[in-house]
């Protein structure tokens, strides 16, 4: 049998594999491709464990609030930073008293109200890129006099402190006017650039005498006052 030479050629044409420099060119599109999807999978990863920590962290204030009204005692909730996030620990007044906040003797008359929780992934922030308070409303900012606590042997001092009262008024510590409107507690993802907050970053807006704990994207708060 015999083949015709255009045939041959067909044949050869069709078994003709790849050459080395189009696999490795296949292979550097392949592996940009992936890198990307990546970077953006870890993007997201991070962006959605965030929203996830500051909903319980928001939550977490709520219950300490709704739990002075309740009980009719005054609750300190604590917050400070840790190499994880953010930590939160919560205290109510042995004695119904606000002075028992700076009452040092021993044993303290403040007792844990609930278990020091770390919020992964949050960076809290003394201020917010183009947002002031309003009338009666100020920011949650860091503070040279926080509350010491001893556990497990251990000094801790949280330098970020709300008090509830009975009346679900907030005052910032130490000792503050009570606020009738809100107290803004700034955050943004942990290890975020400073220049991305205003677009990365929430408010966790904080009422005083009723309301609900509610959070506030960047894009909606973030203005000039003169704005609002």
């Amino acid at each position: 049998m015999t083949y015709s030479p255009s045939l041959v050629r067909l044949r050869r044409g069709k078994s003709r594999g790849f050459s080395l420099i189009e696999m490795l060119l296949v292979l550097s599109i392949m592996i940009s491709l992936s890198a990307g999807a990546m970077f953006g999978l870890g993007s997201l990863l991070r962006s959605t464990n965030f929203n996830h920590s500051v909903g319980l962290l928001g939550l977490a204030i709520e219950q300490s609030q709704n739990y002075a009204r309740a009980h009719n005692t005054h609750v300190w909730v604590a917050l400070r930073k840790v190499p994880q996030g953010l930590e939160l620990a919560s205290f109510y007044s042995l004695t119904g008293s606000k002075e028992d906040f700076s009452d040092q003797s021993t044993p303290r008359p403040l007792h844990p109200l609930s278990k020091a929780t770390i919020y992964q992934g949050i960076d809290i922030l003394g201020t917010f890129p183009g947002f002031t308070p309003g009338t009666n409303s100020r920011m949650l900012e860091e503070q040279q006099a926080g509350l010491k606590w001893t556990r497990a042997g251990q000094v801790v001092e949280y330098k970020w402190i709300l008090r509830f009262s009975p009346d679900s008024s907030v005052v910032v510590e130490p000792e503050g006017t009570a606020l009738s409107s809100s107290v803004y507690l700034a955050m943004a993802p942990a290890g975020v650039d400073s220049s991305m907050v205003s677009a990365r970053g929430v408010l966790l807006v904080i009422p005083g005498l009723g309301g609900n704990t509610h959070i506030n994207r960047a894009q909606i708060v973030a203005r000039p006052a003169s704005a609002r």
